[in-house]
């Protein structure tokens, strides 16, 4: 093997490990943001997914808010079903984030299955 391919080697490997990076930071800090939320509101997590196509409410074209967009790609969303202080259980999807500043910012944002949404 020449030292060309070492070198091509070398750099898919560095960008894999970066992406592999990344994927663990934003499922991380949007699972602390998702139990900060829960403590913050009193529910207990049941379940939660992250999702990274089907994003229910937010669904559609990303982008800034400013411009009718639902989520940006610095944004997460996911599916979570909690349980209140009276035992009552809700499920909805939940937005990590902003547009401008992805997930190093605090933005929590829920849209329930029972709450109507806009369009």
């Amino acid at each position: 093997m020449g030292d060309g391919f070492l070198i091509v080697l070398s750099y898919v490997l560095f960008i894999a490990a970066l992406a592999a990076a990344n994927f663990y930071w934003v499922y991380s800090r949007s699972q602390t943001m998702l139990e900060r939320w829960a403590n913050e509101q009193g529910y207990k997590i049941l379940h939660s997914e992250v999702r990274w196509l089907n994003r229910g409410p937010y669904s559609g074209l990303s982008g800034p808010k400013w411009l009718g967009c639902k989520t940006s790609k610095g944004e997460t969303v996911r599916r979570v079903r909690v349980q209140d202080s009276q035992g009552m259980e809700r499920s909805g999807f939940v937005r990590f984030g902003s547009w401008g500043f992805g997930l190093w910012t605090p933005d929590v944002d829920i849209i329930w299955d029972d709450q109507p949404v806009s369009h």
